[in-house]
């Protein structure tokens, strides 16, 4: 039978849960320089009107349709608003924004928040759910390829899964992106 864990104040535990996102962000960061190599685990991709990236599925909490959110005074332009998921406060993320810095769009009816397990209650708001990918490897960037700051920024590692190059998001940076501007 597995210890109890011990118990910790709540500031505590979300400050140890942001020292173990930057340690797993520092080791897929040195994923990127090993063409080729498998990307362990399953990926979520999700696509936003022109992008399509890979999330960790460890890193997805659940995927649901499209809910009103409230706005959130203060909070950058990609921060849709707040909405309540399972009682707790969650931010609406326009991931499209969020990837190329540009203003937010109203998101469509059959848009679907894809709720992160992240050290700051996050959901990115996108186009579609492409599928589940098991099959993905490190490819580096051709001259076709040319990421925007915001996307090299927040998805450092690009991957083949078929023969589709997709960039794998890191949700831990984007979490400390935001965290100051929402907390």
């Amino acid at each position: 039978m597995p210890e109890p864990l011990p118990t910790a104040q709540p500031n505590q535990l979300g400050a140890r849960l942001r020292a173990l996102e930057a340690e797993a962000s520092k080791l897929v960061e040195q994923l990127r320089h090993q063409q080729g190599a498998a990307v362990p685990g399953a990926h979520v991709r999700v696509a936003t009107g022109t992008t399509s990236v890979l999330l960790p599925a460890g890193r997805v909490r659940e995927l649901v349709r499209l809910v009103a959110v409230q706005p959130v005074a203060g909070a950058p332009p990609e921060v849709l608003g707040a909405f309540s998921y399972r009682g707790q406060t969650h931010y609406a993320v326009d991931l499209a924004a969020a990837l190329d810095g540009r203003s937010p769009s109203t998101p469509k009816l059959d848009a679907h928040l894809v709720v992160l397990n992240t050290s700051l209650p996050l959901a990115l708001v996108v186009a579609r759910v492409e599928g589940v990918v098991t099959d993905v490897t490190v490819a580096l960037a051709d001259d076709d390829w040319i990421p925007s700051e915001r996307l090299a920024a927040l998805a450092p590692v690009l991957c083949k899964t078929g023969p589709d190059l997709v960039p794998r998001l890191d949700p831990s940076r984007l979490a400390a992106q935001l965290e100051d501007t929402l907390k």
